[in-house]
């Protein structure tokens, strides 16, 4: 079977364009361990279904960040449009396992891309982190807040997103936060009751660059 041949480790470009393969194949191919090397994988005019369509979405993904690791790239995902589902293929490779800084700015990620995110034991490491102009909630604060994979951010960008006062509250209260030098949250939902939680957090008592912005 193609996906289980030892013999195609070393190859670089594979067009399947136009075959019968469903979602079983897609998923032996995008999971296979002997195509890992691929540059690209094209499967258009397949009948893939939701499930097969993720997978090679996915894969597709991680051939990308890939390139961007081996040029240097890779810490600055900013306005590439990855997604919660581009997020997901990033955390799912050791890619990050290195990365100290990681800009996520303009990629349409949810706060199921959060959850996904603080989940994750690949970004522990991260000093900072940018998550500006994207769709993050309270509830993507709450879900963050409550990593314990976060411990080392001494900067975290939040800027243009949706947090109100109850995701203020939540940064304001957290002690995984306990070591951020810069917090922005401009252009936000934040209010006077969020706005004095920050100002009198007993846990955001290293802050250097505090940009809060609030409108």
């Amino acid at each position: 079977m193609l996906a289980r041949s030892k013999n195609l480790k070393h190859l670089k470009v594979l067009n399947l364009n136009f075959n019968r393969i469903g979602d079983p194949g897609a998923l032996e191919i995008t999971q296979s361990k002997d195509l890992q090397n691929l540059k690209s994988l094209n499967m258009t005019g397949n009948p893939l279904g939701v499930s097969g369509k993720r997978e090679y979405l996915k894969f597709n993904f991680k051939i990308k960040f890939r390139a961007l690791k081996k040029v240097g790239l890779l810490e600055n995902l900013e306005n590439r449009y990855i997604g919660d589902l581009g997020l997901e293929a990033l955390l799912e490779t050791g890619l990050l396992n290195s990365i100290r800084r990681l800009n996520l700015a303009k990629n349409n990620i949810t706060d199921t891309g959060i959850q996904l995110l603080a989940a994750s034991s690949k970004i522990k490491k991260l000093e900072s982190l940018n998550l500006s102009n994207n769709q993050v909630y309270d509830f993507g604060i709450r879900i963050l807040t409550q990593s314990k994979h976060i411990a080392k951010l001494k900067e975290l960008i939040l800027d243009f997103n949706f947090i109100g006062d109850e995701g203020a509250l939540l940064l304001a209260q957290s002690d995984k936060l306990h070591n951020l030098e810069k917090l922005s949250l401009e252009e936000n939902q934040i209010g006077p009751i969020g706005a004095r939680a920050l100002a009198h957090s007993k846990f955001l008592v290293n802050l250097k660059y505090p940009i809060f912005g609030f409108h």
